[in-house]
């Protein structure tokens, strides 16, 4: 993120979309904390505080980043190589003591940190992406990851 850190936004704005950072989603929840709220204890040991079930269950509900960028960057970024309104993503760390190691969530279409990767399918797989990513999650890939 270093590397394009000039892109970055403070504040919201026409034209900006959220930057979304490993730590912001879970598996099969790209909703799973957020920087709103968050102290500064919590943000100098990488944590973010999580949405009530309650807030989660309004579908207009989306998390707080701490940046955003210019939603043409991304899609030029994206161009020609992904035209879908959502994005298959993974953490790229975790620590010994997180519980599960392998953790893939399907994102909005947004900008996303670099401990993010988004992995791009091939348009002929598409109709398969729930299963690559229910696999993904699985407790023998996760088994496998933390082995490795």
């Amino acid at each position: 993120m270093s590397n394009d850190s000039g892109l970055f936004k403070n504040e919201a704005s026409n034209g900006l979309v959220p930057l979304y950072e490993a730590k912001m989603f879970h598996q099969f929840d790209h909703r799973y904390s957020t920087y709103e709220n968050a102290t500064q204890a919590q943000l100098n040991v990488g944590i973010l505080p999580k949405p009530q079930e309650e807030v989660k269950q309004n579908s207009h509900f989306s998390v707080q980043p701490r940046y955003w960028v210019s939603r043409v960057e991304v899609e030029n970024r994206l161009a020609e190589k992904w035209n879908k309104d959502w994005l298959l993503g993974f953490r790229s760390i975790c620590r010994s003591t997180d519980e599960r190691t392998a953790i893939f969530s399907l994102l909005p279409k947004v900008g996303v940190g670099h401990k993010a990767p988004i992995i791009l399918i091939d348009q002929k797989h598409l109709t398969l992406v729930s299963c690559f990513l229910a696999n993904f999650n699985s407790l023998i890939f996760d088994f496998i990851t933390r082995q490795k």
